[in-house]
């Protein structure tokens, strides 16, 4: 009978890791959006690690407020601490481009390339590519900008009642 653990672990099906809620599993966005939620640990919410079985190291939490972080864990060799590199959330950052990002830092790791100029690199590309939001319709900003102003105005008014 062969242990299986580590890498080598046998992959979770959907149904065992919402039983057990731990382990190794092929990471998608219905299971990043659906049933990734924080445990509850005593009586106490706490944050919840999965780990993808496509791509070793490739990560993703659930803090207690909801919120979830893609991040890439290794450890280096001859050393005993590992390393993290969170680069985006979800739902901004996919399954996919979460994959294909952290093959990137493990292939800038293994160049000797430092992993944050790759997820910077990364971060500056998405951001180039998000539509623009410097065309904003005119008539938006004019009842925007006079809700502010009746909003202001009557702070004004209401401070000079008061200190009347």
């Amino acid at each position: 009978m062969t242990n299986n653990i580590g890498h080598n672990s046998i992959n979770k099906t959907l149904e065992d890791f919402i039983i057990t809620g731990t382990g190794r599993i092929k990471i998608t966005d219905q299971i990043v959006r659906d049933y990734l939620k924080p445990t509850i640990q005593d009586g106490v919410l706490k944050d919840k690690i999965i780990y993808d079985s496509e791509v070793i190291g490739l990560r993703c939490r659930v803090r207690i407020g909801g919120s979830k972080v893609w991040f890439f864990e290794f450890t280096p060799t001859k050393s005993k601490s590992s390393k993290r590199y969170t680069f985006g959330s979800f739902p901004e950052v996919r399954t996919a481009e979460a994959r294909n990002l952290c093959k990137r830092i493990k292939h800038a790791i293994v160049n000797g390339i430092d992993p944050k100029a790759t997820i910077v690199e990364n971060t500056n590309a998405r951001v180039e590519a998000a539509p623009s939001r410097r065309f904003v319709c005119p008539e938006l900003i004019m009842i925007n900008y006079k809700t502010i102003k009746l909003a202001q105005e009557k702070v004004e008014q209401q401070r000079k009642e008061r200190f009347k």
